[in-house]
């Protein structure tokens, strides 16, 4: 969370966003799931649901930005650049979600009753973490306040400064893209 408030500027809004509504859906889901006792629920299940699907969704919703930036640079249409960056990153974060998922299924077997309560909470975190950013990316990157244009560049929203000028990450962001070969 640190390194998306240092360094995410303008991305900040929807990264934050898709990893509360993760958040809330799947709190929802497990209260469900614990009030009719099909699965055991205690503190640290809660405590490790929060911290796993907020870094997640973060995750998730930070490389679909990503992509959405990359795609604004072929083309000025933003429908058709979400499209693509979705298009990207679908399979890898099916399958990272998968992995993670089977990972803590896994916890099913575990001879403690804490950590046998974990996979399944922990299973549906992620599960709300992979569905939200799609869901998210086409209202939050289509509208206006996530990234704006610029002379042909995209530039953060939040690191542009009063009268114009831009921010300290702009800066560098345009000195490394002027730089040629790999960093």
């Amino acid at each position: 969370v640190s390194d998306l408030l240092a360094n995410h500027g303008g991305m900040r809004p929807c990264a934050t966003t898709s990893a509360i509504l993760a958040l809330a859906a799947a709190s929802g889901a497990v209260y469900l799931l614990a009030s009719r006792d099909l699965i055991a629920l205690n503190g640290q299940s809660q405590g490790i649901l929060f911290i796993l699907v907020f870094g997640a969704a973060t995750d998730y919703a930070l490389l679909l930005v990503a992509r959405f930036r990359e795609e604004l640079h072929h083309t000025d249409d933003k429908t058709i650049a979400i499209g693509r960056a979705w298009r990207g990153v679908v399979e890898p974060l099916v399958a990272s979600a998968c992995t993670v998922i089977a990972g803590v299924l896994c916890l099913l077997a575990s001879d403690l009753n804490s950590n046998r309560g974990l996979g399944p909470v922990a299973a549906i975190g992620i599960a709300a973490s992979l569905l939200l950013p799609r869901e998210r990316g086409r209202e939050g990157f289509l509208g206006e306040g996530l990234v704006g244009e610029s002379a042909g560049q995209v530039v953060l929203v939040g690191d542009v400064q009063a009268g114009g000028q831009l921010g300290c990450q702009q800066r560098v962001a345009d000195a490394v893209g002027r730089q040629r070969g790999v960093l």
